[in-house]
């Protein structure tokens, strides 16, 4: 965020470290063998507290056809703050503030798709139900071949199974002709 120990957060050192981890990413990801059956489980330890944060994250994992899991630690503001308050380096408290205010819930207010494999821990406990539920998820998203549900081609199929559908559908040309005629 700033000079180490210094206290201080700088947003210009804030994006490029951004931009570093996300191109290190890239260059992991691309690292993983193809095709011999061999994963890499990558975990990103980042508030993201956009979507379009959480987004560059998925289209890189997309791209080299890698899961992503998001583990999204419902925390209120008066306990980060007094979380914040105890660490060494800490950030000021109007960043987290407004990053709380701005603060974008996986799957919440859009429905993204590839936000689907969350999982919301409402608790701090190390060992409680939360955790063995996304030790859970990981083990089944592990185990199994990487999902294709939103690639460009699904996507694309999909969109053209839609605009057959509406093709054929009487009440789709029945509302474009009365939208025409108006």
């Amino acid at each position: 965020f700033g000079e180490p120990g210094s206290g201080e957060y700088d947003p210009a050192a804030w994006k490029e470290g951004r931009e570093r981890v996300l191109s290190r990413l890239d260059r992991e990801l691309a690292s993983a063998p193809d095709g011999t059956g061999t994963r890499k489980l990558v975990i990103a330890d980042d508030n993201m507290h956009l979507r379009s944060m959480r987004r560059e994250v998925y289209l890189l994992a997309r791209e080299h056809r890698a899961d992503l899991v998001i583990l999204y630690l419902d925390v209120g503001l008066d306990v980060a703050l007094e979380r914040n308050a105890s660490r060494p380096a800490r950030l000021p408290d109007g960043v987290l503030s407004k990053m709380h205010s701005r603060f974008e819930p996986p799957g919440e207010g859009g429905g993204q798709s590839w936000e689907s494999n969350k999982l919301v821990v409402l608790s701090a406990d190390a060992g409680g139900p939360d955790v063995a539920r996304l030790w859970g998820l990981l083990d089944s998203l592990w185990s199994g071949p990487v999902s294709d549900a939103n690639s460009p081609a699904v996507q694309a199929a999909r969109k053209a199974e839609g605009r057959a559908a509406n093709h054929q559908s009487w009440a789709h040309r029945l509302d474009n002709w009365i939208r025409r005629e108006l």
